[in-house]
């Protein structure tokens, strides 16, 4: 458990996060603005080389220094580690390097410059765009500089400090992984209010797979420092740390990651020594005498002696700390009943496995005593031929008493056989190449003749469905119904367009006429106080609550400015089907009729019923709290719909899917769900995408 003052530590570590990462999304906004900026062309301006692939650390080093900007090696690999997608492959690729300069917030952005005509190879870019990029991979060379230093003051802060510990201390839920809700509690527990992008900031900078959750390898490669001098120094006594750790499922997870860590760090010290002869690595032990260390069996005994005794200062410590604040004492109570009464649920279980094992050795040492007693008798009395009577008395004494355990020897004989069945299919399933799945069915056929073995009862009885199965057979049933409810929401998508076809027919003016109407101010915008009178006053829709308001502000608000623009407000009531577009006449408008009032309150229910529903849905895929939650993640439903594991889903996926499960849609539901799920219109949609709409709560 980490200190107040690691968890001080941890807090200011995540808080410097957020502000690089806000800061690196400004600048890419600022270099992505500039007209004349090409990705491809700055790609190659990097690589110095129109024909390479990849970008290195070389060319990053250089491309800084004949901007003005010289940054060490070490700091520009930690860039190239940032935004790599393989492990180790320490170089960038063109989709990599997008990552590094697309703004993620703004997509319209994203979307523009992504379309800018391709440029020819330049040794130095324009000015503007020269400056801007070098400004903005300076600003993260510095910032992962700022970052690594304190992560330094947080490792020396603690005597306790382990990704582990940090891990436990965010996700206090136990979840088993971090979203931007328990980054919000741990740092409003720690005295830092964050908002909801602020907090989104974070989990983007250290969630590399792009599932919104962060687990514990990514935030374990995130918290270890990268590269620092006193990185080796302190590697035994973090081996030793990982050692003594408690029964965990992730201590040993992170055991064998730091080992891992360390043997990559170590061998990329003594490559990079080659090349730069300014580096002085002579304080650091080498890797073949590290290695030996660990191997040392007394060397490991010792540094476990010595850190129990560190141990022990730091338990005594704590529980000071503890008896000061009530509250944490009072949780660390609750979790010591609670490890304890799962350690006695454990020794029952235990013990009622073991009692009929137990009864039916008891029963062969029985019979065993008793056989000894016989032969140990016979000898003495036959040795002795004046007690022949005495002999006599004995052994029928014997046949009385043994007499009272009549089927002991069936029940030996049944225990001996399954046992031995037991046995093999223990061995079966052990010591040959065998997964899970077959494992149980092992099991079951134990079970099946444990039935016939003892007695006729069992038999005609159906078999119990193995956990393997009914954990599938809960799988497909949560699948279907991902598909029904992605049919619901198309369905309730078709419903707005059919209310907006409606009004759109019956209306015999522009659109844009509609806007001017709805401007009051005459501001070239709608604002929501006039968006509000209009609903109430114009339409006299005074049964509209906020919240229904601004459901319907957010609806034409596209790209969440705070106020409707007038391409927004066309680009809403615009058909999505092409050929339903009909360019109405320039008009005036001095008064809406009541005919149309009652098609665009129609049309403003709806919208505001489908968001309702549509949100519902979303929240049993993204609220784990919630009554209907699915077992399914959201990674493993894309890839059941990815059936050609492209990493898009197509509309021939899609439509194969619905086939198999025979679920009944109409014939334009699948373009009603690429129209919400397919923002670039590719016809496929991407992961990303697919996380987008689920994560996001606008209509």
């Amino acid at each position: 458990m980490l200190s107040f003052e690691g968890q001080r530590r941890l807090r200011d570590l995540l808080f410097e996060t957020m502000i690089l990462e806000q800061k690196a999304e400004y600048l890419r906004e600022d270099l992505c603005r500039v007209q004349i900026f090409e990705p491809y062309a700055a790609f190659q301006r990097i690589a110095n080389d129109p024909n390479k692939k990849y970008i290195y650390v070389e060319d990053i080093q250089r491309f800084l220094h004949q901007n003005r900007f010289n940054q060490p090696y070490e700091s520009c690999l930690m860039l190239i580690k940032q935004y790599e997608s393989f492990k180790n492959s320490f170089h960038l690729s063109y989709i990599e390097f997008l990552e590094s300069v697309f703004p993620i917030m703004n997509v319209r952005l994203r979307e523009e410059v992504a379309q800018r005509d391709k440029q020819e190879f330049q040794e130095l870019l324009d000015f503007d765009v020269e400056n801007a990029l070098s400004q903005l991979i300076n600003f993260e060379v510095s910032s992962l500089q700022k970052l690594d230093r304190l992560k330094g003051e947080l490792r020396d802060s603690d005597q306790n400090f382990s990704p582990i510990n940090c891990f436990k201390a965010i996700d206090l839920q136990t979840l088993g992984f971090i979203d931007d809700d328990a980054i919000r509690n741990f740092m409003v527990k720690n005295g830092t209010v964050l908002t909801e992008n602020q907090a989104y900031f974070i989990v983007r900078r250290i969630n590399k797979n792009k599932t919104g959750k962060i687990t514990l390898e990514e935030f374990s490669q995130y918290i270890v420092m990268q590269y620092s001098s006193q990185f080796d120094k302190n590697i035994d006594r973090t081996r030793a740390k990982s050692l003594n750790t408690n029964n965990s499922y992730l201590d040993q997870d992170y055991t064998d990651f730091y080992l891992q860590k360390y043997n990559y760090i170590s061998n990329k010290k003594t490559d990079t020594s080659l090349h730069f002869s300014r580096k002085n690595l002579s304080g650091s032990q080498s890797e073949l005498q590290i290695q030996d260390q660990i191997n040392n069996e007394d060397y490991v005994q010792q540094l476990n002696s010595s850190y129990a005794n560190k141990r022990s200062l730091s338990n005594n410590k704590s529980k000071k700390e503890m008896t000061q604040f009530d509250r944490y004492a009072q949780t660390s109570v609750k979790k010591q009943k609670a490890l304890n009464e799962n350690q006695a649920e454990l020794l029952e279980q235990q013990e009622d496995n073991n009692a009929s094992k137990k009864f039916s050795q008891s029963a062969q040492k029985f019979n065993e005593s008793q056989g000894n007693k016989i032969t140990f008798g016979i000898e003495q009395k036959f040795s002795n031929s004046s007690n022949n009577n005495l002999f006599n008395n004995y052994q029928n004494k014997f046949t009385k008493t043994y007499a009272k355990y009549p089927s002991q020897n069936e029940f030996n004989n049944n225990y001996s056989s399954l046992k031995k069945i037991m046995m093999d299919s223990t061995a079966q399933s052990f010591y040959m190449p065998n997964t899970q799945n077959q494992f149980y069915r092992n099991s079951t056929l134990s079970h099946q003749n444990q039935f016939e073995i003892f007695g006729s009862q069992y038999k005609g009885l159906p078999a119990y469905p193995t956990v393997v199965e009914a954990q599938e057979d809960k799988y497909n049933k949560d699948f279907i119904v991902f598909l029904q409810d992605l049919v619901q929401i198309s369905q309730l998508d078709r419903n707005v367009e059919n209310a907006k076809l409606e009004f759109l027919g019956l209306i015999n003016f522009n659109i844009s006429n509609l806007f001017e109407f709805m401007d009051k101010f005459k501001r070239n915008n709608i604002v929501y106080q006039e968006l509000k009178d209009f609903i109430n006053l114009e339409l006299n829709f005074k049964s509209f609550t906020t919240v229904e308001c601004q459901i319907i502000f957010q609806y034409f608000d596209i790209h969440s400015r705070g106020f409707i623009s007038k391409e927004d407000l066309i680009q809403k009531f615009t058909p999505l089907n092409p050929f339903l577009i009909n360019e109405k006449p320039y008009i005036k408008i001095n008064l809406l009729s009541e005919a149309e009032k009652q098609k665009l309150k129609f049309y403003f229910q709806q919208i505001v019923n489908s968001h309702i529903k549509i949100t519902e849905i979303k929240q049993n895929y993204t609220t784990r709290n919630n009554y209907n939650y699915n077992s399914l993640s959201l990674n493993e439903l894309f890839n059941k719909l990815d059936r050609d594991n492209d990493s898009f889903i197509s509309i021939y996926d899609l439509k194969i899917k619905l086939e198999e499960e025979k679920i009944e849609a109409p014939s334009n539901v699948i373009d009603f769900i690429f129209y919400r799920f397919d923002k670039l219109n590719f016809t496929k949609i991407s992961f990303s995408d697919f996380i987008k709409e689920f994560s996001s709560n606008k209509p």
